[in-house]
């Protein structure tokens, strides 16, 4: 047991599995678990509360006011800061930002007497060397605020850096002057609350990133009226791995198919890994009669994947969306043909098909798993009622290593050969997913309410 105290690999990994608390209390106990816990401690930050700060200077130089915050009774001087300097600060990787106060803070007047003059002597305070993710919630309009936040990451190297929007709406006054305002040369990931045309320049001159989320509350896009017009006049390939499209404001997004095109004309086919483009949008009640026909014809609304053929490298092919998904078996032989190293495919929309019938059945999803053997998870809507007694029980056995199957509003007749299937295919499945999302203001059919009790019968069968 003492030998193993004395591998830091072995101490690190045993405070990596618990809670802040725990980590500081073993800190404490055992002189071996120091360095380690107080590592853990640190690891990450939430201003503006500054309690990590408030808690390692002296008690004296600070006065309570009548609304409960700290404010300083007299000035900060360098041996006050020295201990939280060197033994504290070195230690944080990740400081977020919230408007929310939670435990102590520090009053208005003490942070803005410090004046831009004067932040870059307390910079390190909280964005040293090593900090690599850097979280900025609700960022304000404020002059002071936007110019300090600008003044002190300058120096940062930032693999890391989230802009998450204001809850009551969108502030697109930061974003759009803080990001073109710095080269971002070690960005490798970055979460936006809207965007320009200004900045998708921007971040295509970016040589490291990978990752680029958008979470637009606004959801107008009227900065990009029209996304046929932005041009990149740069020839060499961006090296995105995974693009995100998402639409949750009902009526704002016309369709997922822009999205779609979008990628393949601005993506690099030898880098993308992943694409998920999804709405949580009802369908639309000038269309909702197509839904009565079992088997409809084709549509405008019908998703054309043929433009995503060329990233072979896929892994990852996530769309859901409140038309339809119709997919034939010639149209699933194609999707084997072009992303044979898929790991995640979800093609079960979740909102009501309204009786609509899957083309495809238990075969054709045995067929996929044959031609995508390091599938995980699978999503898609498939008939089981073609499932006939003595079908598990015929042929050689052979098993897929599937761990999440979501079947959506898939057809079904009887709970005991679709469990039978699933038990003989399936052995490893850890979850069988039946979740859409019902018809608003509309009470479910008895036919709704009888598939979900066989859905839930076949999910207590299987006993997961």
């Amino acid at each position: 047991m003492y030998r193993c105290l004395s591998i830091s690999e072995i101490l690190r990994s045993v405070c990596d599995k618990m809670d802040k608390a725990s980590s500081l209390s073993i800190a404490l106990t055992c002189r071996a678990f120091l360095e380690p816990g107080l590592d853990k401690v640190w690891l990450d930050i939430l201003v503006p509360t500054f309690e990590p700060l408030i808690c390692c200077l002296p008690d004296d130089i600070w006065q309570s006011k009548d609304d409960g915050l700290l404010a300083l009774r007299v000035p900060l001087t360098l041996e006050h800061l020295e201990r939280y300097l060197t033994f504290y600060a070195p230690r944080i990787r990740s400081v977020s930002t919230s408007s929310k106060r939670q435990g102590k803070a520090i009053s208005l007047e003490t942070i803005e007497s410090l004046k831009l003059d004067k932040l870059q002597n307390y910079a390190s305070l909280f964005l040293g060397d090593f900090v690599k993710c850097l979280t900025l919630q609700e960022p304000g309009d404020d002059p002071l605020y936007f110019n300090a936040v600008l003044f002190n990451t300058r120096q940062l190297r930032l693999r890391e850096l989230k802009l998450w929007p204001n809850t009551g709406g969108v502030s697109t006054t930061f974003t759009f002057g803080f990001i073109p305002a710095l080269p971002w040369d070690s960005l490798e990931k970055i979460y936006l609350d809207s965007i320009s045309t200004e900045i998708i320049y921007h971040l295509a001159k970016i040589p490291r990133l990978r990752v680029f989320e958008i979470c637009d509350m606004d959801a107008t896009l009227e900065h990009l009226p029209d996304l046929d017009l932005a041009e990149v006049e740069d020839n060499a390939p961006n090296k995105l791995e995974r693009v995100k499209a998402s639409c949750w404001v009902p009526n704002s997004w016309p369709n997922p198919q822009m999205a779609i095109n979008a990628i393949e004309e601005h993506c690099n086919p030898l880098t993308l890994l992943s694409v998920e483009v999804f709405d949580n949008k009802s369908m639309p009640r000038c269309l909702q009669h197509h839904f009565f026909d079992h088997y409809p014809d084709s549509s405008p609304r019908d998703v054309d994947f043929s433009g995503l053929q060329r990233f072979t490298k896929l892994q990852t092919v996530t769309v859901h969306w409140s038309g339809n998904l119709r997919l034939s078996p010639s149209k699933l032989s194609e999707i084997l043909e072009w992303w044979p190293c898929l790991q995640h495919l979800d093609l079960c929309t979740g909102h009501p098909c309204r009786g609509q019938m899957p083309a495809l059945d238990h075969t054709h999803l045995l067929e996929l798993l044959r031609r995508c053997p390091s599938l995980r998870f699978l999503g898609l809507r498939f008939d089981t009622t073609q499932l006939r007694p003595g079908d598990d029980t015929q042929g050689a056995t052979e098993t897929f290593r599937l761990e999440t199957l979501r079947v959506g509003e898939s057809p079904i007749c009887s709970p005991f050969q679709v469990a039978t299937f699933i038990r003989k295919y399936f052995p490893t499945l850890k979850k069988l997913d039946m979740y859409y999302v019902p018809e608003a203001d509309v009470q479910p059919s008895a036919e709704c309410a009888l598939l979900n009790k066989r859905w839930a019968a076949v999910v207590q069968a299987l006993r997961l």
